[in-house]
């Protein structure tokens, strides 16, 4: 197409700030350790398929899964 080569990107950025904002939206006034955010922060660490949750620090996980849906696929985790 006439798209510049980059423009991929900004497409990326977009889907990854709109999912990232459900995130938010559906329990961002949630502690960690709360439910149903305990359980979503499962469902991060099932993506990476590392067998359970290996630190507390669950950040990293939440971008890998956030990336993914994003559009990243499989190459970023």
């Amino acid at each position: 197409g006439n798209e510049p080569p980059c423009a991929h990107h900004g497409r990326s950025r977009t889907e990854l700030v709109r999912h990232a904002q459900g995130e938010l939206a559906r329990s961002g006034s949630l502690l960690a350790n709360q439910s149903p955010l305990r359980e979503r922060i499962d469902d991060y660490w099932r993506f990476l398929d590392l067998g359970g949750r290996p630190f507390p620090a669950w950040s990293a996980a939440f971008i890998s899964y956030m990336a993914h849906l994003a559009g990243a696929g499989e190459t970023f985790r």
